[in-house]
């Protein structure tokens, strides 16, 4: 589909609690964020009502324009708006449609943190970084 503007870059959007990376390319606007946390800090800068109305403008914006944006949090899409984006029952409760959320891709993100923060110990006791330790014969 041709659209009537190509846009491709990088932009850094700094907020309280937080900043997000804005990569785009071809069809594609992608919001990295570097947790879950962020992505709640970011939800928090706004009254529900500026929010809703801000994320639908936006969502037309990208139907209009054929493109589709993606909200990830450490590599993993936890929402996504425009193009075929349909918001569910959880968005809509939340005051976030038109997002179509992703439960359980959020969830994870929000775990893998949680799970690299507590397994992560000192160096030589089995942390992430640290080599196998060898079986022990018996």
């Amino acid at each position: 589909m041709d659209r009537p503007l190509e846009i491709e870059g990088e932009l850094q959007l700094d907020y309280e609690g937080g900043s997000a990376q804005i990569h785009i390319r071809d069809e594609t606007v992608d919001v990295e964020l570097p947790g879950a946390r962020s992505a709640l800090a970011l939800t928090r800068q706004v009254s529900p009502s500026i929010r809703r109305d801000g994320l639908r403008r936006a969502d037309a914006a990208l139907r209009g324009a054929g493109l589709v944006g993606r909200i990830r949090i450490r590599g993993r899409t936890v929402a996504r708006i425009g193009g075929n984006a349909e918001p569910g029952p959880l968005a809509r409760l939340l005051g976030v449609d038109p997002l179509a959320l992703s439960l359980f891709s959020f969830l994870g993100a929000a775990l893998d943190r949680r799970k690299a923060t507590t397994t992560a110990g000192p160096p030589g006791m089995g942390g992430p970084g640290d080599p196998p330790t060898p079986a022990r014969g018996g």
